[in-house]
């Protein structure tokens, strides 16, 4: 594939993040991802993410929204080259977050087109490693079956099937079991550092099957066979809603 990121190889592969997309709202991620007549805004914290990997790896990243026109960094942005000194000089952070950088994997998934990219995949050690920035390493709460649940950081944003996803796909292309690991770099001033090892075999086997319950909906939608949900609340669906009904007003009091 000679483009990770181009409109073909999005709309032929499912990755993690498309795969969110698609829990998310139907209707986006079509126009995202099959359509593609949206286009979401790059956030500031994955402009930051890129950043501090580029940092971390000796790499140049070369943006704009990174600086003003005097060629100084935005406050937001100032403390990536920090956070990655702070990562480049700490032994066991160094020693897992290594190996080959940005390895682009391709592959099946209950027989649909899954691709990847890997920050680091080591194949001497036999690991995997994805480098995370985070706000604080703090709980927060989501809402399980209904109720407010205080979980680890890294559950927000589940990624435990990022590195399902990860493991599978690379097992695949080099035919050789692999341990994930995500090593993780607060924004904080100082930064704080963890490693984290996502070695559950029963949790990762659970994000696959649970994802794999859900994916001929999703092929489904690409093909136009039903009726795409809307969320109701995103940016697509504020920006092309049409009133079709007049909503009736509720009273507190009956």
């Amino acid at each position: 594939m000679s483009d990770y990121f181009s409109k073909e190889s999005e709309t032929k592969y499912m990755s993690n993040h498309q795969y969110s997309a698609w829990q998310s709202c139907e209707a986006r991620a079509y126009a995202e991802y099959v359509s593609h007549e949206y286009k979401r805004e790059t956030s500031d914290a994955f402009i930051q993410g890129l950043y501090f990997e580029a940092l971390y790896a000796g790499q140049e990243y070369d943006n704009e929204a990174l600086r003003n026109k005097k060629g100084e960094l935005y406050a937001k942005f100032a403390n990536c080259p920090a956070m990655a000194i702070k990562c480049q000089k700490d032994k066991l952070f160094r020693m897992v977050a290594s190996g080959e950088w940005q390895t682009e994997l391709f592959g099946k998934i209950q027989g649909h087109d899954f691709k990847c990219k890997l920050d680091y995949i080591n194949h001497g050690k036999g690991w995997i490693c994805d480098l995370k920035t985070t706000a604080d390493f703090s709980d927060r709460w989501m809402n399980l079956d209904g109720k407010n649940t205080k979980v680890k950081w890294y559950e927000e944003w589940n990624y435990w099937r990022q590195m399902a996803i990860q493991k599978e796909l690379a097992e695949q292309t080099y035919g050789k079991r692999y341990e994930v690991y995500i090593a993780a770099v607060t924004k904080q001033d100082p930064p704080d550092l963890d490693v984290l090892d996502f070695n559950n075999s029963k949790r990762l086997a659970l994000e696959l099957m649970s994802m794999m319950s859900r994916l001929d909906r999703i092929k489904w939608c690409k093909q136009g066979k039903v009726e795409l949900t809307r969320c109701g609340f995103c940016d697509y669906c504020r920006s092309t809603k049409k009133l079709t009904t007049i909503t009736k007003a509720e009273s507190i009091y009956g």
